[in-house]
């Protein structure tokens, strides 16, 4: 089964960068606000923030029972509510330590997803 995930990134680099490093079981929609579909459930979020002004569609895409990852350089994760189901990834990383953990984050959430599913 795909996890079906939403991706809110601007400016598409890391959009792209999931969409062809991170394949298997995934399967990626690009956050458009003149397409996106408020009845529609994803099963995870993932938020680039790239400008605070972004904050703003963070409010209108935050469901507290959706996993949420939300990944800046400019904000920290202590600035974020702790929640069971958020995550935050720092972008100052390489690339390559940056996919890892998104990486590492997703196959998390995938794993909790199927096993609940399997529970019911």
């Amino acid at each position: 089964m795909d996890i079906d995930v939403l991706v809110y990134d601007n400016q598409l680099g890391y959009y792209n960068l999931l969409n062809e490093e991170i394949i298997n079981t995934f399967s990626f929609t690009l956050y458009d606000e003149n397409k996106y579909n408020e009845s529609y459930k994803y099963d995870v979020v993932v938020f680039f923030l790239s400008d605070e002004i972004e904050l703003i569609d963070l409010l209108r895409l935050y469901e507290k029972s959706t996993p949420f990852i939300f990944a800046s350089d400019k904000l920290k994760g202590t600035l974020l509510p702790i929640r069971e189901n958020c995550y935050w990834v720092d972008l100052n990383y390489t690339r390559d330590v940056l996919l890892k953990e998104l990486e590492a984050i997703l196959k998390n959430i995938a794993k909790q997803i199927n096993e609940n599913e399997k529970a019911l």
